[in-house]
């Protein structure tokens, strides 16, 4: 799948509104883990095109240095970062700041 066809399936993703029912919490909780995947698929990708082009007949690539793997979420951390949102109550923005602050706590 080319980049551009996965930034259109992210954005769709992204575009869907959350659901409060309980079969609309599991598909809201599918829709999260394929925003996830496609995000790292996306960065992964884009790591692997060459940033430069050098040399008399262009024949050498420079890619930029590797970066570490992206780490996610176990389940356990889904369940609780889900826990800790239920008891906060505030709406499904607080619920993305919890996730996003755990990612950013693992990949930094």
């Amino acid at each position: 799948m080319s980049i551009e066809a996965m930034k259109m399936a992210l954005e769709a993703l992204e575009f869907i509104p959350e659901s409060g029912s309980m079969l609309g919490a599991q598909a809201e909780a599918k829709r999260v883990h394929a925003i996830t995947a496609l995000c790292q698929a996306i960065e992964q990708a884009e790591q692997a095109q060459p940033v430069a082009w050098s040399g008399v007949d262009f024949d050498i690539k420079t890619a930029p240095p590797p970066r570490q793997p992206w780490i996610g979420l176990t389940d356990e951390e889904q369940q609780e970062l889900y826990d800790a949102w239920i008891k906060i109550g505030d709406g499904w923005g607080s619920f993305y700041t919890l996730i996003e602050a755990k990612l950013k706590e693992k990949n930094t």
